[in-house]
């Protein structure tokens, strides 16, 4: 989905990869908490990404969370618990959609209501 928006969709398992990974920021997800965690362990374990700043784990719900912290406490020493960012998708799509409630109640069209969220103005205010 992201790559028809202009992202490059990048698979950390396939070898035929030409991106040196472990510059870059790295958004995680998944279809699941539990696959999310488990690529974020093997490209730490892998040295696709060399500090856990760098990496983002997006969770469908907030599951993923207790098992991120889990995971965060075998990190390797000097590694902080706080280094591996989180979002959770069920978070964003609640504001979202409150977002939109709000818009709705002050009598907004939907029409500009879709645009709005089409050109970005929504995500600001959340």
């Amino acid at each position: 989905e992201l790559a028809k928006h202009g992202y490059k969709v990048v698979d950390p398992r396939d070898k035929r990869i030409k991106t040196n990974t472990s510059s870059i920021p790295m958004l995680v997800y998944e279809h699941s908490s539990a696959d999310t965690i488990e690529t974020i362990q093997y490209v730490l374990r892998a040295g696709l990404i060399k500090n856990p700043k760098q990496v983002c784990a997006l969770f469908p719900l907030h599951d993923g969370l207790e098992e991120l912290a889990a995971f965060q406490t075998i990190l390797p020493s000097g590694s902080a618990s706080a280094d591996i960012g989180f979002v959770c998708a069920s978070d964003i799509h609640d504001r979202a959609f409150e977002w939109v409630r709000e818009q709705v109640l002050q009598g907004r069209p939907i029409r500009e209501i879709q645009e709005a969220l089409d050109e970005g103005e929504a995500w600001e205010s959340l």
